[in-house]
């Protein structure tokens, strides 16, 4: 079940400028917090 999670919840998910990290703990540092998620797709 956590396979399915760290691809499907942003917060788990691998943070794209340092895949050693999680959005989250990325957030976390920052010192922000996660209040709304836009998705876009690019083409068909």
């Amino acid at each position: 079940m956590t396979g399915f999670y760290k691809g499907e919840v942003l917060l788990d998910q691998a943070f794209a400028k340092d895949s050693k990290k999680t959005v989250a703990q990325v957030l976390e540092e920052a010192g922000v917090k996660a209040t709304a998620v836009a998705r876009f797709r690019v083409g068909n």
